[in-house]
């Protein structure tokens, strides 16, 4: 079989993560081309081999990009077309109108939003592709919601890889971390002002931005402001973060929209307790109080607080961080991911 999976790029965003993830593993079995339309990112060489593409698009419908699209349709004619996002089924449809039957996609909602909405060219799109994927009940809820048929989706969890033991934690954890793109929408200005009230007891307590977007030089100048500037540290794409994460006090997911969920899994796996914006994707993953808090959006001062206990207690925090790992074991199986990804490109 035949596979190709196209994205906006291969920046350091939740898509790119997941197709980091699942791609390796299905190259034995199937054969196998990734696609950005836009860039590639960190992980360009870090795919073993599977070939890659980038048409280097820099406008929202740019003619020679997707005429090499269609060229690669026609030469390499996949049996399935795994689209990550909006941005990218739109102008796949342009181009590769005919190949919509076979098409799976992944994450189409908006993410920059907190009512994710579908306009009228997204619905049309989702009404001819064969399957669309939710990657939780909230997600599958909030399609069916927006008119997507109950038939046309598939609710399929993402895996992480998932060490049999714990990661260990060197020293004493000092760091909270925030993974993903920078992009308005991830709240981390509220990370940046929580670490504030955070750090004024405890002044030798950092925060660690990974990723990169739209949005770094926004925190960069915010942070230049703040009390602590010295213990803010923005760390760029880091093709190892679970190697932070397994090292940090806590992972920050502040997000001001439903969005989050695969750093919430990333950090889960590498024994991390999350600290989140209560978000019902979110809450689907972290138990309040075993492996982690919520909160209500925008709330920085609950996001201090519900950290604070982690940084004054180890042992709450190695416990927790166990927890994390544990339920990662138990709910977000790799081999069961990809299983469930055959079985849905296999038709069956």
């Amino acid at each position: 079989m035949k596979v190709l999976h196209l994205l906006p790029s291969l920046d350091y965003n939740s898509a790119a993560r997941q197709v980091r993830s699942l791609a390796p593993a299905l190259a034995p079995k199937v054969d196998l081309r990734i696609c950005a339309l836009k860039r590639l990112g960190p992980w360009a060489n870090d795919f073993g081999g599977i070939p890659i593409q980038c048409l280097n698009a820099t406008q929202a419908l740019p003619i020679a990009p997707l005429l090499r699209l269609r060229s690669l349709l026609r030469e390499f004619n996949p049996d399935r077309i795994h689209v990550w996002r909006a941005a990218a089924l739109r102008p796949f449809a342009v181009m590769g109108r005919r190949y919509l039957p076979r098409v799976v996609v992944s994450q189409p909602l908006p993410t920059n939003t907190a009512r994710p909405r579908l306009g009228k060219l997204d619905q049309w799109l989702l009404r001819r592709v064969d399957k669309v994927i939710a990657a939780s009940a909230a997600e599958a809820d909030r399609l069916k919601h927006l008119g997507t048929a109950g038939n046309k989706i598939d609710m399929i969890p993402p895996g992480v890889v998932v060490a049999a033991t714990p990661p260990t934690t060197t020293g004493d954890p000092r760091s909270v971390v925030c993974l993903g793109a920078l992009e308005r929408h991830k709240g981390y200005e509220d990370a940046l002002w929580a670490h504030d009230l955070l750090a004024f007891p405890h002044n030798d307590t950092e925060i660690r931005f990974i990723g990169a977007g739209p949005h770094r030089q926004r925190l960069l100048s915010f942070a230049d402001s703040r009390f602590h500037p010295q213990r803010i540290q923005f760390l760029g794409n880091q093709p190892r973060a679970e190697e932070h994460l397994a090292n940090a006090l806590a992972c920050w997911v502040p997000s001001l929209t439903p969005t989050g969920a695969q750093t919430v899994r990333e950090a889960l796996a590498a024994g991390c307790p999350v600290v989140a914006a209560d978000w019902p994707e979110l809450r689907e993953l972290i138990a309040d109080g075993e492996n982690g808090y919520l909160f209500s959006p925008s709330d920085r001062a609950a996001l201090a607080r519900l950290s604070r206990p982690l940084l004054l207690d180890r042992g709450l925090r190695a416990t927790m961080g166990q927890k994390a790992h544990q339920l990662a074991r138990r709910r977000l199986d790799m081999t069961q991911w990809v299983q469930r990804i055959e079985k849905l490109y296999a038709g069956s």
